[in-house]
């Protein structure tokens, strides 16, 4: 066996790695996030060209993942939706697919609620998300139905979207530290 060709492949699998992250991703993660893209540039929006059919989600732009499994932990499309589309309608159900999803940061996209209330019940199925960012968007106070289906979650950001009075589900958030804002007021 020739070891000068095996070391020059590990130290190709090793640049590999380290440079990106991981050195895959899942069919169904990366079938859900151009999905997510679709809904995102709906009905005529250019955002994120990196996320591209046939390659990795790992080089994509507010994408991270877990280096041993290649699995995503973190979603950031923060201010990513083009304003002159209008509001947006994310289909939870897209979201199921990410068992290993720590973080999402949807803030800015002129998120108004989503396509399947029932999907986003069913978020109780993401049992590692631990940080939701949903600032700046266009919630109004149904949001509340649907955030204590989140056991795991940690953070939760709701700055300045359509929403007066107080958080009514704080309760059900037990393992939740940190709401922004604990009073809400219309913006």
């Amino acid at each position: 066996m020739d070891w000068a060709l095996v070391m020059w492949l590990w130290a190709l699998v090793f640049v590999q790695y380290h440079n990106h992250g991981c050195l895959g991703c899942m069919d169904k993660e990366r079938t859900s996030l151009l999905e997510i893209k679709a809904s995102i540039n709906y009905p005529n929006g250019y955002s994120l060209p990196t996320w591209e059919d046939g390659t990795d989600c790992w080089s994509w732009e507010g994408i991270k993942c877990n280096n041993a499994t290649g699995q995503v932990t973190e979603i950031s499309l923060n201010y990513t939706r083009e304003d002159e589309l209008g509001e947006w309608y994310l289909n939870a159900d897209l979201l199921l697919s990410f068992g290993e999803l720590r973080s999402l940061d949807l803030s800015g996209n002129y998120l108004a609620g989503w396509v399947d209330h029932e999907g986003f019940k069913r978020w109780s199925r993401l049992p590692n998300l631990e940080h939701l960012g949903l600032r700046d968007n266009s919630f109004d106070e149904s949001i509340f139905l649907y955030l204590g289906s989140i056991p795991s979650l940690r953070t939760l950001d709701l700055s300045y979207n359509n929403i007066k009075g107080h958080f009514p589900s704080e309760g059900k958030l037990i393992n939740c530290k940190e709401i922004k804002p604990r009073l809400i007021t219309s913006v």
